[in-house]
């Protein structure tokens, strides 16, 4: 899983571009295979940058760097959606031709394709995420469950497509980006993990096999505006990435979308490009408020003034995250930059507060559950070491993710470190999950009589008022009340060969592959 604030593609690397081989052909070098490929079920973000490539929306992301990148926009939709005065029904014109599906489908993407998507998506059985992105949509979730034929809320006829609500949700166009609910043909296949879609946008995936190669081609039926400087982009699963990098240096692979960690320490290099980008996700330690030691915010105010957030950040490996001190990331609507308990190695004065907010001759035990790896535990030892300094004694349990997400539910736990991945570009698909009232995510139990129902408002406002709430929320939420304690934003880092240039970057789905062309 879009504003970005910074560059939207920082080049760590020589600026030296050649020319390729690749100029027909890109490889992709991926880690480890999709999840699905369908659509409908397709949850992580490798499969979901394929889809930006191949789907048709009613609401899109240019192809663009930067904030205009985060700009949503019709697609197949002409124009904006009328909405109702009562913001539950929202009315798309999508005239039949302006798009259509590749070979072998060849068949106009129409206001039924939409229909199509969600009731395949929405299918009793499927199981697909989607439905927790459409449980506000009339009568989506009795046909989820199999007690209705149709779901009464969605309405095709002509050209017009409508959306009916049970309550206004001025997030909808900004999930309806989502590939969940990209355009798919009257003779889609029920949903499964191997089913390939034609696609409707500048690529299609001819085949398909997820844990081998992936191969997508241009769409000879595609009219529209979005690039394919490709003929075709091969994605290949390479568990052992270790040559990875010498292949990039070799012009032999284009892309490679993830890499060991020490490789990216070993730029700048004259032989390949990196490029860094924040995603819409943090790290971040989070409070169990239902036990004695942090269930003051005072308590979890002193913690949080301890921590050395580069520190932190940094063993993640070189750019892999970006030290923050506040809950919203770069970009997303309601950020705004603010530094709140400062980046680096507390002061003296930082931590005397640190002490004063616990109180004369304060020491506590905290229990911290981390995943058993080198990662979270050169994090723990961090943490362990920083929280010393104001006199809780951390002693670190380390277990397999299976055991730590089953942990979460429990009371058996202090501080957990954390991570979250925005699944669109809304602040209400990050804090009002991770903290808000009602919430399965808000597993430290957190609530407050002022915030927590404030959470909720904030995600019935639009525009510019939303993102007024959310900053504030933001602040009050990181500075006060801290019942999570944000230490990094997740960065995106792809590796390029020379070879290859016009890279583009989108919060939600990650590079852009079909913006993708050869370097000149």
């Amino acid at each position: 899983m879009s504003r970005i604030a910074l560059a939207a593609a920082t080049v760590v690397a020589a600026l030296t571009i050649t020319s390729s081989a690749l100029a027909d052909t890109l490889r992709v070098e991926m880690p480890f295979g999709l999840d699905a490929i369908d659509p409908a079920l397709s949850y992580t973000s490798i499969a979901w940058q394929i889809q930006y490539a191949t789907c048709v929306k009613l609401v899109n992301y240019p192809d663009k760097n930067g904030l205009a990148g985060g700009i949503l926009q019709p697609e197949a939709a002409v124009g904006w959606p009328h909405v109702s005065r009562d913001g539950l029904t929202y009315r798309f014109n999508v005239p039949p031709g302006r798009f259509r599906f590749a070979p072998p489908s060849d068949e106009k993407v129409t206001a039924q394709s939409f229909l199509r998507a969600f009731e395949r998506t929405l299918a009793p059985g499927v199981g697909s995420a989607a439905v927790l992105y459409a449980a506000d949509i009339e009568g989506a979730a009795a046909y989820s469950a199999g007690t209705a034929a149709a779901i009464s809320g969605l309405e095709a006829k002509g050209s017009d497509f409508s959306i009916s609500l049970l309550h206004p949700a001025p997030d909808l166009l900004a999930r309806l980006a989502m590939p969940f609910f990209c355009a798919v043909p009257s003779d889609a296949s029920p949903p499964s993990t191997t089913t390939v879609i034609p696609g409707a946008g500048p690529y299609t995936v001819t085949s398909a096999d997820i844990n081998g190669t992936i191969v997508l081609q241009r769409n000879p039926n595609y009219k529209g505006k979005r690039p394919s400087a490709y003929a075709e982009i091969d994605l290949q699963v390479t568990p052992d990435q270790t040559t990875t990098i010498d292949r990039i240096a070799a012009g032999t692979t284009g892309y490679a979308i993830s890499l060991p960690a020490g490789v990216y320490a070993t730029f700048p290099r004259p032989d390949a490009q990196l490029f860094v980008n924040p995603a819409l996700g943090l790290r971040y330690l989070r409070f169990n408020t239902t036990r004695p030691l942090f269930a003051t915010p005072s308590a979890r105010r002193a913690a949080a003034l301890a921590l050395d957030r580069t520190q932190l950040s940094n063993e993640f490996g070189a750019g892999g995250h970006t030290p923050t001190d506040q809950i919203l990331p770069p970009g997303m609507p309601g950020y705004v930059d603010r530094s709140i308990f400062g980046l680096g190695a507390p002061g003296a004065a930082q931590l005397a507060e640190a002490r004063a907010l616990l109180g004369p001759g304060f020491a506590a035990t905290a229990d911290l559950y981390v995943r058993n790896n080198a990662v979270n535990l050169a994090v723990a030892a961090d943490i362990q070491a920083e929280l010393a300094q104001v006199g809780i004694a951390v002693v670190v349990h380390a277990v397999p993710i299976g055991v730590l997400l089953g942990l979460q539910a429990s009371d058996a736990w202090d501080i957990l470190v954390n991570g979250w991945i925005s699944d669109y570009d809304d602040p209400n698909a990050l804090m009002n999950p991770l903290v808000g009232p009602g919430s399965p995510n808000n597993n430290g139990g957190f609530f407050d009589p002022v915030l927590s129902p404030a959470l909720t408002a904030a995600s019935l406002l639009s525009g510019d008022a939303r993102s007024s709430a959310y900053a504030d929320l933001d602040l009050q939420l990181s500075r006060d009340a801290l019942p999570i304690a944000p230490f990094g934003n997740i960065n995106n880092r792809d590796v390029f060969s020379l070879g290859v240039s016009c890279q583009t970057f989108s919060p939600p789905f990650g590079m852009n592959l079909a913006a993708l062309c050869p370097a000149q």
